[in-house]
Formats: C-alpha cells, structure tokens, sequence
C-alpha cells in the first residue's frame, strides 16, 4: 500500500503543522532525553531528541554526535539544515548515526561550500543507513571528512536518492589528516557534480547507481585501477558508461550476462516525439531480444504486445517514435515509456532477463498541480505552483470561482514563473485554475484544476482548565485552529497557571480511504487520544522534554470519525501537537 502522508484535517476544518522554529543557531542531536527512555522514538522532527528542544531549520549548523541513539528520517518527516556533521569525535571515541528510511532531508540549498560530513575530528565515526527517501544537498557529502586522527565515516545506501550538487568526496579532501570513508552501494541512486576519491576511500557496487556530470570515464577507471572502486558480489561486474545524450556517466555493478548501461539512463526524461535508445551488452550475449511499451508490468512480463524483436549480438540500439519503427506516430507527451533487453545466448535458448529501464516524455501542458486537484481544506493564503509543460517559455494563468468562466477564459497575461498568487481568498470556497503553456511556437491548453478553502467557522473545540485533571468548570471555552502549540516555559492564557493546566480538545475527522491510519501526539507533559471512540494513545505521565507517542486504527472512507485529545502540563515547557499519516 503507498503511504500517504497528510496534515491531519477535521470536519471543523482545522490543519494541524509540524513545528518550525524559527531561530537560526547550532543544534546538537540528543536523542535520548526521554523518561522513560523510548527507544522507538528516534524521529529529527521531535523537538525533545534535540539540545534545548529545538529542531534544526535550514539555517541552522546540525550534529548528529555524542550519542548511542540513530537519529531517523521516515516517511513522516521533511527536515532541513544549513550543515550537516555526522560522528564528530570532540570529546573522544563517537559512534554516531543517521538512518534514512523514507521523507525528505534538505542540506545547504543553494549554498555550495557547506554540505555533510561523516566522521569528523578525533575517534569520530559517523555512519548513514539509507533504504528509501531523498536527500538534497546544496554542497557536498564527504565520507570520511578527517581533519583528526582516526576519523573514518560510513553510507550503506540500499535505496531512495541522493542528489548533490557539488562533488562526493570519499574521504574528504578539505581537512589534514583526511580521514578513512566507505560507500555501500546496494541500491538507490547518487547524482553528483563530480568525484573524488583517495587513498583510504573506499566504494563497493553491489546495486544501485552512481551519476556523475560529464564524461568521468577515465577518472573513475583510475580509480577502479586503485582498487579504490570494487564489486564484491559474487558474478557481478563494474559497468562504467558515459551517456551521451544526458551528458552523464554511470557506475553500477551488474550480472556479468545481462544488459546494462541504458541510454537514456533510467529515470530520465526525454523531450522529443522520437528516441534513439541504446545499451551495452552482457559478457555472454549473442543476440538480443527487445520489449518496449507504456506499461511496466507488461515490459517486466514481456507480454506478446510488446516484443520488439530478436536482434544480432552488434545492434545494440532501437529507434521509438518514427515510421516504420515502434510507436510510429511518436512517443505521446506526458507518458512514462518502459523497455527491457534480454541477452540471448549462442545455444539461443539460455537468456538472461534484463532490468526494466524507462524515461519520460514530459506533457506540453502543465502538469502536477499544487495544491492537488480536488484538494480540501486549503489555507485562505495558498500560493498555487505546477511543473511546466515541456518546452514552456511563458505560463498564462486563470483562476476563478467558476468552472465555465476559467475553462473557456482567454487572452490572459503571461508571466516567466510557475507559482501564482491569487491573494486572499474566501472561506469554504471552491476555486478552479487552469495554466497555458507557450513554447514561443504555440500555447498548449491546459486542465482545469480545483480546490477548496477551509471551510466557515473553523476551528477545533477547546476547553481550558486550571490543574492537570480534566475537569471542573473549563475556564476557557474557545475554538483552536489545530492543535499545534509549544507555549514554551508559558501558559496559553494569563488564567492559567504556568506550569498547572490541562485542554480536552473535540472534533471529528473527515476520512478519505477506507484502511489503517496512525496518530503521532508529540508532547510535554501528558496525553490521551481517542479516535473513534477507541482510546489510541495513553501515555498521561509527566515527561522531560516534548515526546512523540503514536496509535494507530481503522477507519472508513467517506465517514466522520470523532476525536477527543486530553493533554495537561505539570511542570517544565508545555507542548502539544497532533499529526497523523494512512
């Protein structure tokens, strides 16, 4: 099932946010401030895993040092800094750790001479365990940084991505003496600007992909001369290519009898009605068989349909998108193409099965709208943004309460950027928009797409007490946008003792999908949370710094479900946030 992730919203038509804080400073990774400790909660975006309860934001210098708890990235978290070091050893022998599972983590954007450093200073080691999400980096990513004695750092990359916009260092090449660094490339992809290795670097290819700007064939066979590049698996073989179409070189480790090196390489866009589609051959192959269509299951099946054809052992190229070849009227804009080589051997019967690779035909027109088309419950103040059609020069922009009045409005003004702002807009209105696309040659109309502001009185109940029962005659009985508050060392309202207070908030949700949904109560003191008349969470005991407790249940699609949270604060700072994802 895909995850979806979403802010949580009510049919009062509250949006509950993620905390951001917004001073720029040094933040520390603690991870450990729980009690009692709670092992499971190990998530960047709780505020109470941080030195002074404060998670990074992206001007912030961040470090993941001084503790024995990995520090994780999910699928629930988006998280940002200015710098990021991994295993500093400052105060002796460190082991440190960053595990990456889904989500999103952005480093340096837009500044190229900051970036990640794994295993900095005396006895740092640092070790990132990446198996899914992406990873933007603005800089580099050293691994190994150095810059003290026996400084060595770690990537065991199994999946997901990691984009950087300046070199990969392994190990880094700022600091004396450099330090030791290891790549595991088991999976996933690493697009970088160029590659640097030495001495004590150390990259092992098992799977996944390594691109580099520019044809770096020579220098990465260098470094596979220096044994400083290797492919340990068992039958598998270093395939280094450089693509001339994208401009790129790839490094990967395949099966030695199987296809590889695709070009385009996988993922790729490609924008034209025709391609040229190439690859190098397996070590045995002696002829090819080829598939190619718009559906991958039925590529991976080599379904009939799409059989291309045996070809002899030296073609090692299709053409798509021209007469008299496949797709002969052209590669549709705005569709994913998928194709597989299967190598053949002299016997003809024994093949070998190649991967399936595909590209993208990006549309004319524009497409991935945000907010999402059908969106719900969208802020009075949203900024609309899209990915512009391919080619696009100019962007025309309609917008409108009326489905008929934007669908055949025309003569709009252009503008260079794809965000609009349509300014302050009513509440529980739905609003339709449509973008052109002008490429200088023609425009290319574009689909109506719909929201919905959040609707009239909106707002969650909120009741205020005094102490920290629940109870008595509430001493403020008022409506909350969300439940999305860190009072700090004060209280919500000057009735209410600092460090004595508790809130029963009530509401119902508005269930999209029929499935399993989990409730993440990040807070400091106590909470409980029942969804659907089922107590979820229950953890109403005192805390040290904000704690995230999580419960999960089953809801239906199309129906409401109620939700009472209770929470009280006992001493310290107050925090109380309310987050959920299906």
């Amino acid at each position: 099932m895909k995850r979806r992730v979403k802010i949580i919203t009510f049919f009062l038509a509250a949006v509950l946010v993620l905390p951001h804080n917004s001073t720029a400073d040094y933040r520390s990774w603690c991870g450990d401030k729980t009690d009692p400790p709670d092992t499971n909660n190990h998530l960047w975006s709780t505020s109470g895993n941080w030195l002074n309860d404060n998670v990074p934001t992206s001007a912030d210098e961040t470090w993941i040092h001084e503790s024995s708890f990995h520090c994780l990235i999910d699928d629930t978290v988006n998280a940002e800094c200015y710098w990021l070091v991994i295993g500093a050893g400052t105060t002796g022998p460190n082991d440190s750790y960053l595990d990456i599972t889904g989500g999103r983590l952005d480093v340096a954007i837009g500044v190229p001479w900051t970036g990640i450093a794994i295993g900095y200073l005396d006895d740092g080691y640092g070790e990132i365990n990446m198996s899914g999400g992406v990873v933007n980096v603005g800089g580099h990513l050293r691994i190994g940084d150095g810059g003290g004695v026996n400084a060595s750092g770690m990537l065991n990359m199994a999946g997901g991505t990691i984009n950087l916009a300046e070199e990969l260092q392994i190990p880094g090449k700022v600091w004396t003496p450099p330090g030791q660094g290891t790549l595991h490339l088991h999976g996933g992809t690493i697009n970088c600007k160029s590659l640097l290795m030495d001495t004590d670097g150390l990259i092992d290819v098992t799977g996944g992909m390594l691109v580099i700007d520019g044809n770096e064939v020579t220098v990465v066979n260098g470094y596979i001369a220096n044994h400083w590049v290797t492919a340990s698996e068992a039958g598998s073989k270093l395939r280094v290519k450089y693509d001339t179409i994208a401009g790129k070189t790839t490094v990967t480790a395949r099966d030695v009898n199987i296809a590889w090196g695709p070009s385009p390489y996988t993922g790729s866009g490609e924008n034209s009605s025709n391609v040229f589609l190439s690859w190098s051959v397996g070590d045995t192959a002696a002829s090819h068989d080829i598939y190619f269509g718009d559906n991958f299951n039925d590529v991976n099946d080599g379904i009939e349909s799409t059989f291309l054809g045996n070809q002899p052992l030296t073609t090692t190229f299709i053409i798509v998108g021209f007469p008299g070849f496949a797709v002969p009227d052209g590669l549709v804009p705005g569709t994913t193409y998928y194709w597989r080589v299967d190598e053949v051997e002299a016997d003809g019967t024994t093949k070998h099965k190649g991967d399936v690779w595909s590209f993208l035909v990006p549309p004319k027109k524009a497409y991935s709208p945000i907010p999402l088309n059908g969106a719900k419950f969208i802020d009075q103040n949203v900024e609309l943004s899209w990915s512009p059609g391919s080619g696009a020069k100019l962007h025309i922009v309609y917008f409108g309460d009326n489905f008929d009045d934007v669908n055949n409005a025309t003569g709009g003004d252009t503008q260079v950027g794809a965000t609009f702002n349509p300014g302050q807009l009513g509440i529980g209105t739905q609003y339709f928009w449509r973008v052109d696309e002008n490429d200088l040659i023609e425009t290319h109309k574009g689909d109506v797409w719909s929201f919905t502001t959040i609707r009239p009185g909106g707002g969650i109940r909120a009741q205020y007490y005094r102490g920290v029962g629940v109870g008595g005659t509430p001493i403020i009985n008022t409506k909350d946008a969300g439940i999305n508050f860190n009072w700090g060392a004060d209280s919500p309202d000057t009735a209410l003792e600092v460090d004595s207070f508790s809130v029963r908030w009530t509401g119902e949700l508005e269930v999209e999908f029929s499935e399993v949904y989990t409730f993440y109560a990040n807070t400091d003191d106590g909470v409980r949370l029942w969804v659907n008349d089922e107590l979820i969470i229950d953890r109403w005991v005192d805390r040290r710094a904000p704690t995230e407790a999580k419960g999960t249940v089953e809801l239906i699609g199309g129906q409401r479900a109620p939700f009472v949270m209770e929470y009280y604060e006992s001493g310290g700072d107050a925090v109380a946030e309310l987050r959920w994802e299906s």
